[in-house]
């Protein structure tokens, strides 16, 4: 797909909405761009897939009875 957007004054692009619906791009998302040989590419982030990851893991409290202290320092070669 091949769109067209004209560049303002700012240096700002509207991303053409056919491609924001493509690609789920929302109001304050960010994306990222990447230069090469073959020219400029924007990317929508990976932020998804992480807050994918991380929501994923269930969170749990660490037990109050640990010697933080002593778990650290058994660590270190005597």
């Amino acid at each position: 797909m091949r769109l067209k957007s004209k560049v303002g004054e700012r240096g700002q692009v509207v991303v053409p909405k056919k491609i924001r619906n493509e690609m789920g791009i929302r109001p304050g998302m960010q994306v990222y761009f990447q230069m090469d040989d073959e020219g400029v590419r924007m990317e929508t982030g990976d932020d998804k897939a992480l807050e994918e990851f991380f929501t994923a893991i269930p969170k749990i409290k660490p037990p109050k009875d640990i010697d933080w202290n002593e778990m650290f320092y058994s660590q270190l070669e005597k």
